[in-house]
């Protein structure tokens, strides 16, 4: 076979590909781009090492069919999902998930958007291979010294032979008055229609390489197997990570808890040096009563802060009341004996150890935390602090006061019921 190509490319003699027209500056490029396309000439193309403004009005380039392309590669990638999803999830295996529908548009978005981008990046990458007839492995053009440097300070103008208007004498007196101040003949050499022998040993080891995972997806769906799936990368399943309720692995952070220590030196925004505020304290003992500075703002409003924001941090815990009956402690206690056995209750504000506690304490603990619970001083302000410290006391004397009152109301019917018996 190659002995016959040789023979072939002997005998064949190199055809004319085009004249390349190299130009001094872009507006000679746009001048003679005029002229060309003013003489009829359609098969040619401008080359400059960046955009010149105005050079498709010149050369009269019809719209580009590549936007259209795109639009149907992603409207064809956002059907192709929501219809493969629809299958999967609501005909050929539908879950029960909390009762939730088999098919919702909403939670389909993310996979057809992600569709849609591929199969648009793909249809234009393609398409602007396929129109620009990028596809062959070999043009005429590589061997031009015009065009070798075209991409850093030259401009040239290609005129193809195969235009009906195309002369060589004819098409190269009109670049030369188009002001071109050098031409090259182009010739494209025999090439052999069968691409070269290491295409396909290449196209053959791809093939091969690419047949592997599919074999090893198609062995596992139609298999059962005690040992661990693969992975190639480790760290996507087993990542170190902070677990609550659980000390943090060895060596993730510099102290053994999940919060950070800050940095030496830091300074929250709004830091003062009034120790009550701040820290709960004077002379670094716990007080009770509230700093003089937010003493006038212990108000209705206030108290409705406090609720606010025990609502979103303590009561999952605590409860809504206060009893530290909260859900994470009711779940966490039905899943004490598996994987949270280190789970401590939270406490409940109306035992007398809690209540007994000054109001510079409560402070301190919802700040830094105490035993397994996390310190909210990072994300509430001393002000939302102080208001959750007057919303818990309000709870423990309203249940206080309902306890006084079922009390009395027990003795008045007591009471009662011995005057009854007595007659």
């Amino acid at each position: 076979m190659s002995h016959e190509h040789e023979k072939v490319e002997e005998t064949r003699p190199p055809q004319l590909h085009g004249l390349v027209a190299e130009f001094s500056s872009p507006d000679a490029l746009l001048e003679a781009a005029r002229k060309v396309q003013e003489a009829g000439y359609r098969k040619y193309e401008c080359y400059s090492p960046h955009p010149v403004h105005g050079i498709d009005e010149a050369m009269k380039t019809p719209y580009s069919p590549i936007p259209w392309l795109v639009l149907g590669g992603g409207l064809t990638g956002t059907a192709g999902a929501i219809l493969m999803q629809w299958w999967m999830n609501a005909v050929d295996y539908p879950l029960i998930i909390s009762g939730k529908p088999f098919f919702s548009l909403p939670a389909q978005m993310p996979v057809a958007f992600e569709l849609t981008i591929l199969l648009a990046g793909i249809t234009a990458f393609v398409g602007m291979i396929g129109l620009n007839k990028l596809f062959g492995y070999y043009s005429a053009l590589n061997k031009s010294k015009i065009m070798q440097r075209v991409t850093n300070d030259k401009y040239a103008l290609v005129v193809e032979a195969d235009d009906p208007q195309f002369r060589l004498q004819g098409t190269s007196d009109l670049l030369s008055q188009a002001g071109a101040h050098h031409l090259e003949a182009c010739y494209e050499e025999y090439q052999s229609p069968e691409p070269p022998s290491l295409f396909w040993k290449i196209i053959i080891l791809l093939t091969v390489v690419g047949l592997i995972p599919m074999a090893y997806v198609f062995r596992s769906s139609n298999s059962i197997s005690d040992a661990p799936p693969l992975r190639i990368d480790h760290g996507m399943a087993y990542q170190q990570k902070v677990k609550g309720q659980a000390p943090a692995p060895a060596g993730l952070f510099k102290t053994p808890d999940m919060n950070l220590p800050p940095v030496e030196g830091t300074i929250p925004f709004g830091y003062s040096e009034d120790e009550h505020f701040n820290k709960g304290k004077v002379n670094g003992q716990f007080v009770n009563g509230f700093p003089a500075r937010i003493k006038d703002k212990l108000n209705q409003a206030f108290m409705d802060r406090g609720q606010r924001q025990f609502s979103i941090y303590c009561s999952v815990c605590h409860g809504t009341a206060g009893y530290g009956d909260g859900m994470v402690h009711r779940v966490a206690t039905e899943r004490a004996t598996t994987d949270l056995s280190l789970w401590v209750p939270p406490k409940s504000f109306h035992d007398p150890l809690i209540s007994s506690k000054p109001d510079g304490e409560l402070f301190d603990t919802i700040t830094n935390g105490k035993n397994k619970m996390l310190g909210y001083g990072y994300r509430l302000s001393p002000e939302d602090r102080w208001a959750i410290v007057l919303y818990v006391r309000a709870l423990q004397q309203s249940q206080r006061n309902k306890t006084i009152a079922a009390t009395e109301a027990s003795s008045i019917s007591k009471t009662t019921d011995n005057s009854t018996a007595r007659r």
